[in-house]
């Protein structure tokens, strides 16, 4: 069972499974079983419209690809980012 990312991304997010789910017109317990590992493989258009949701590759969701960058939000603007083990600040306009 590999490790996957949903749930580190949902948190970012601050969006829990409930919520997720009924956004993504995904069944709770569906999503729970790919967030917890019990799913091996799943179906693609499952991944897809998550990886979508949190607009990173179906393999960096799955963590396969470790290429994408990891990010870190507050209140739903980006801070930090991670590529390729370095830390970049994110400087806005605001």
């Amino acid at each position: 069972m590999r490790h996957n990312r949903i749930k580190e991304l949902r948190t970012n997010q601050n969006i829990g499974v409930e919520k997720l789910s009924e956004k993504l017109n995904i069944p709770q317990s569906t999503l729970t079983r790919y967030e917890n590992g019990n799913i091996e493989k799943g179906k693609l258009p499952i991944w897809q419209k998550l990886a979508n949701h949190f607009n990173v590759s179906v393999d960096y969701l799955q963590g396969v690809d470790i290429e994408n960058p990891s990010v870190t939000l507050k209140n739903d603007v980006p801070t930090e980012v991670i590529y390729k083990g370095k830390k970049y600040k994110v400087i806005t306009n605001e």
